[in-house]
């Protein structure tokens, strides 16, 4: 499923499932109880996280211990650019309360400029004969 950066930019694969350990109990322990313990919904992201997101949340202590942007930079070994990014990553995190700094889409972002290519009339969607609507 696509998962989108909570400041609007990078979009990553991450897979959705479901992982369950009853069937691997006997018969008679497959209960309601233990299938509430043994199962579990899991989200996994498919590749790497970018650096700002990666290193939000050390860049926002180094910035709590008084350090500038350029010190966090050399410190961590990262752009300035970069600090900037993963500080605004860790505050929208702080300010909207967010667990985590993906968000699943649900469709195409408005605002993101990569993805237009969708609205190019040589790119419309038409299903083929007998294909169901």
């Amino acid at each position: 499923m696509p998962y989108q950066v909570c400041d609007g930019s990078d979009i990553v694969p991450r897979a959705e499932f479901t992982l369950s350990l009853v069937p691997l109990l006997p018969d008679s322990l497959q209960t309601e109880a233990a299938a509430e313990v043994l199962t579990r919904r899991l989200v996994v992201t498919l590749c790497e996280p970018s650096q700002p997101v990666a290193h939000h949340q050390q860049a926002a202590d180094l910035q709590s211990a008084g350090l500038k942007q350029r010190e966090i930079a050399t410190r961590l070994g990262l752009a300035q650019s970069t600090v900037e990014r993963a500080l605004r990553i860790h505050r929208q995190l702080s300010e909207q309360d967010l667990p985590e700094p993906y968000f699943r889409l649900t469709n195409v972002p408005v605002a993101s400029h990569r993805l237009r290519r969708h609205r190019h009339v040589s790119y419309r969607f038409e299903p083929l004969a007998g294909y169901p609507q």
